[in-house]
Parts: structure tokens; C-alpha cells; sequence
């Protein structure tokens, strides 16, 4: 009777365990399908963007001239969410059986004609060869694809083919632009851009302006000015374009900044870039201040060694990043510069000597080899900031023995 009794009661808890254990299961199982269904709604973040490229500006002539022989830029602007465009491709089609006239593929590399490598904008310059018989409404084709061989939409627009003269291209004849910038980014500018062409001023179709990095060739700001009398521009079709701007593209970093102005007329036509150099500056800036510097007083030149260092400390009130150059000017005994007159720049780099980069201590290493004058040289030292104001000067005399 007791393993009855025992025997009962073990199969009791077995079952009271079985129970729980399904119980878990169900209740998870719940918990699931309640995830799946909260979360429908929203994007998986492990699952890949739209693998497709979009192309979302296009740039072309609006008429070209038949026999023409006579370049002009093309460009497609294409984004991808992986960065992995392969080509973009152009193709020029008749308007009655669209056959192909003429096919090529842009490119983003700075070459033939592309300005800026890797910027998403992929150009060529090239000769479109029309005849005469392609006369009329032409179609360009851009499509772009990525190395998985995913396409972009295809953006269709239409070119005009005339026929007669060939045509020329329009030229800058005057800027007017504001030589020195307030870095105050709230303060705004203007800017009047003359041009000519020889078709007529209505054959005049864009302005493109660029403002370039002081240091490379990456483009920080552009606009796209016509002469149609829109706000800024005051009136149309007179050969002036008119254009405004902040200094906010120097983003604080004062300096001087290359400007470029490309005047492109409606067959595409243009004689490259025109460049102004634009200053901007801290109206509250004071200047750099050069101190504790080490030269010696004289030099034998029958040491075993032929040559020393030089050593400046500098000190900025913005800071040593306002700091553009320091360098020193070489008076030799007979009255004649050294370097040609150019200053002698010095170094804060780290290298060829410079212990440490950017401690504020520039460094030259003072070389004389045979033949050199003997006497007195005169070493005056300066520096000068990304506003151009110039430091205190120290003036050193060097013998040479």
C-alpha cells in the first residue's frame, strides 16, 4: 500500500512539472509573436539600406551645334547608400529612331573635365560629334550603376542640335569681390560677376561659383547664378550675374581662400575657371609674438660639423593653430640676401630636427657648405598669422669665422 501511495505521488509532481514546463513554453512562445507583431512597424537597423543608386542633379548644355568642335562638361550627381557607384553612363539618342549618336561613361577621378575626385559628382568634358542630320530635339541619357551591378533610374533630358555657326564661348570680363571677409559668419556678401559672349548675351546660361579649401583642392561651398533678374540679380539678361555668401564655409578658420568663377553658355561652352584669392580675417585678432631664440653669435667654419640649429618660440593670443608661418629674411656680408630675398621659412612639424609638432617652438637647421662669404649676417626673424598680421621682429647678428 505505501508504493501505491508512493508511486501516486511521484507520478503527481511528474505531471505538475510537465504542466509548468508547457506553461513556460506557451507563455513564451506569446512573447514572441507579441515582439513580432509590435515591431512590424518598424525598419530591422541590421538589415542594408536601398542598395540602388539615385542619381539627383544633372548638368548639360541645353543646345549644341552641329559640326561643332568645340568641348563641353557634362555632369551627374549620384548618391549610394553604400558608396559603391561603379560608372555612370551617357548616351545621346536621335529623336525620330533612336539610334544611338554618341556614348561614353563620366567620371568622378578629376579628370576630363571633373573638378573634385570622390565627390559624388561625375563630369566629362568632351566633343559631342552631331552632323547636320542630327539636327533638332536630341535626348541625353544618365544612368548610374553600382559594382553589385544595381541600377539607378534612368534621367532623360533633352538637347537641342542646331545648325549653322560654330559656337564660342563666353568670357569673364570683370569681378567684383570682396577682398577681405569678416570671420562673423552672420554678415553676408555680395558679389558681381561680368560676362561676354559672342552670340549675345541671351546665349549666356549659368554662373557656377566656387569657394575651394586653402589647403586642398576640396570644394567648401558652390551656387549655380543665372542673369535672369531674380533676387539677387537686378536685372535680366545683362551680362551681369549676381550672386551673395557668408564666410560660414571658413568655419571659423581664418586665412586666405581661393575663389573660382566659370561662366558656361547654353551649348555648353566656357573657358575654364577664373580664380580670386579672398582673405578671411579676425577683426579682433592680434598678432603672434616670437620670443627666446637660440642661435649662436658666431660660427667656425672649420668645425667638424657644418652645420646648427635655430630655435623660435611663438605665441598667439587665438592660439599657435592661428599661427601661418614664421620664417626669417638672411642679409650676407656683402650686402646681398640669401634665398633670393624670399623669407626662410621655419618648421614646427616634428621632423627634419623639430622635436615635437605644434609646441610653439619652430625650428631651421642652419647649413654652410663651401664656398660662403665670411662676416657678419644679418638674420631679422618674424611671423605672421592666418589674418596676416606680422609679429614683433628680432634681429640677430651671425658671424661667420
Amino acid at each position: 500500500m505505501d508504493r501505491v501511495a508512493t508511486a501516486l505521488a511521484a507520478r503527481f509532481f511528474l505531471l505538475r512539472e510537465n504542466d509548468m514546463v508547457c506553461c513556460s513554453w506557451f507563455v513564451l512562445s506569446w512573447v514572441v509573436v507579441l515582439a513580432m507583431l509590435c515591431g512590424c512597424g518598424h525598419d530591422n537597423p541590421l538589415e542594408p539600406g536601398d542598395p540602388t543608386p539615385v542619381i539627383v542633379d544633372v548638368q548639360a548644355p541645353s543646345q549644341l551645334w552641329a559640326n561643332a568642335n568645340t568641348a563641353v562638361l557634362i555632369s551627374a550627381t549620384v548618391t549610394d547608400a553604400q558608396e559603391d557607384i561603379d560608372s555612370v553612363s551617357l548616351t545621346l539618342l536621335r529623336p525620330d529612331s533612336q539610334t544611338v549618336i554618341f556614348q561614353t561613361t563620366l567620371n568622378d577621378s578629376s579628370l576630363n573635365g571633373d573638378l573634385v575626385p570622390f565627390d559624388g559628382v561625375f563630369s566629362i568634358s568632351s566633343i559631342i560629334p552631331v552632323a547636320e542630320a542630327d539636327t533638332g530635339g536630341c535626348y541625353l541619357r544618365f544612368q548610374a550603376a553600382d559594382r553589385d551591378g544595381n541600377l539607378s533610374q534612368v534621367v532623360v533630358r533633352t538637347i537641342l542640335v542646331r545648325s549653322g555657326v560654330m559656337n564660342e564661348p563666353p568670357e569673364i570680363t570683370e569681378i567684383v569681390l570682396p577682398e577681405i571677409l569678416s570671420v562673423d559668419a552672420s554678415m553676408q556678401y555680395g558679389f558681381n560677376v561680368q560676362a561676354h559672349d559672342p552670340q549675345g548675351l541671351n546665349d549666356l546660361d549659368l554662373l557656377i561659383f566656387r569657394i575651394h579649401n586653402r589647403e586642398n583642392p576640396n570644394v567648401l561651398y558652390t551656387d549655380t547664378l543665372r542673369d535672369d533678374g531674380l533676387d539677387p540679380d537686378s536685372w535680366a539678361l545683362d551680362g551681369t550675374f549676381t550672386g551673395t555668401f557668408t564666410s560660414s564655409f571658413a568655419d571659423s578658420v581664418v586665412g586666405l581662400y581661393p575663389f573660382s568663377f566659370q561662366v558656361i553658355d547654353k551649348s555648353g561652352g566656357s573657358i575654364g575657371l577664373i580664380r580670386r584669392d579672398v582673405r578671411v580675417s579676425n577683426d579682433s585678432n592680434a598678432p603672434p609674438v616670437i620670443f627666446n631664440l637660440a642661435v649662436p653669435d658666431t660660427f667656425d667654419s672649420q668645425s667638424p660639423t657644418d652645420w646648427f640649429a635655430v630655435t623660435l618660440e611663438v605665441m598667439d593670443p587665438q592660439g599657435l593653430s592661428d599661427v601661418d608661418s614664421v620664417y626669417f629674411y638672411s642679409r650676407k656680408p656683402d650686402g646681398t640676401m640669401a634665398n633670393g630675398g624670399r623669407p626662410i621659412l621655419m618648421s614646427d612639424d616634428g621632423t627634419s630636427g623639430d622635436s615635437r609638432a605644434g609646441d610653439g617652438i619652430y625650428f631651421f637647421k642652419a647649413i654652410f657648405v663651401a664656398p660662403f662669404q665670411y662676416g657678419d649676417y644679418t638674420w631679422t626673424f618674424n611671423a605672421v598669422d592666418r589674418s596676416n598680421a606680422r609679429s614683433n621682429t628680432i634681429v640677430h647678428t651671425l658671424t661667420i669665422i
